[in-house]
């Protein structure tokens, strides 16, 4: 796989997770002092490198700043069991739901390995 073909990837991983979260472009461009049409041309996989914006972007549709507590302490496996077993209500779609929220982790930690710093 070519580098840009999982730069697109990683794109169009981004724009899903934002249309699930309900984040608009527009609203993503305000928080972030970009225009829609960068944001735009983020979400579509049409960038030729990573670049600042699109690791803010990355940053700012994967977070969770305004429910995680700051100072908060890492949770171990029971913890996370725990809290899986509070949220799960037993169906194979929350099921999958789930498994695609804890997947797109992966992409945040891709986002802030390979995305460098702001």
């Amino acid at each position: 796989m070519s580098a840009q073909t999982s730069l697109r990837d990683e794109a169009l991983q981004l724009a899903q997770h934002a249309k699930m979260r309900g984040l608009t472009q527009s609203a993503i461009a305000a928080a972030l002092e970009a225009s829609q049409s960068q944001i735009s041309r983020i979400f579509s996989g049409t960038s030729k490198r990573r670049s600042k914006l699109f690791v803010a972007v990355c940053k700012y549709v994967f977070s969770d700043a305004q429910s995680r507590p700051e100072n908060s302490e890492l949770v171990g496996g029971a913890e996370l069991h725990q809290a899986v077993d509070e949220v799960w209500d037993g169906t194979s779609e929350h099921a999958k739901a789930l498994v695609g929220v804890i997947r797109s982790l992966a992409a945040l930690n891709h986002c802030d390995k390979h995305g460098g710093t702001l």
